[in-house]
């Protein structure tokens, strides 16, 4: 989908917001590309703004060849991710990041597959990482020589 098109969903599933805001929630697109295409939007009637203090707030009307859905996350999901929650909280971030890969397998909802990501990248990035002995690395289960 075009970077037009997924800014006039997002504006008209979220009406009155500024550029700013809709270049704040939508991260994966660069700021300036996102307020430049919400102006085109304008320019090409296919937005509306409203001067509204010292900034303008945008509306539109989702495409008429788009449509989109909103999705309840399954409870299946939402159990694992629970799960993983608990052993963030006992300090098994490695044992959770597991979890949280079993849950962005079940899950089919994109946005909550991003968002499941995302926790994963956070719960590795609090795990310790592996110590490696200064006099070379073991493979598990490898006979490493010595006596």
């Amino acid at each position: 989908m075009s970077l037009l098109k997924t800014i006039q969903m997002f504006v008209a599933q979220n009406p009155g917001l500024t550029n700013k805001q809709i270049a704040a929630a939508l991260t994966e697109y660069d700021i300036q590309s996102v307020q430049r295409a919400v102006c085109r939007l304008v320019d090409t009637k296919r937005a509306t703004r409203k001067h509204a203090g010292k900034c303008y707030r945008y509306y539109a009307e989702p495409p008429a060849d788009c449509h989109f859905e909103v999705f309840e996350p399954t409870p299946e999901v939402s159990a694992m991710m629970e799960t993983a929650k608990g052993l963030e909280s006992k300090g098994l971030f490695h044992r959770a990041a597991t979890i949280y890969m079993e849950a962005f397998s079940v899950s089919a909802i994109e946005s909550e597959r991003a968002a499941i990501l995302a926790e994963r990248q956070r719960c590795l990035g609090l795990a310790k990482p592996a110590v490696i002995a200064e006099e070379g690395c073991y493979l598990a289960g490898r006979f490493s020589g010595g006596c």
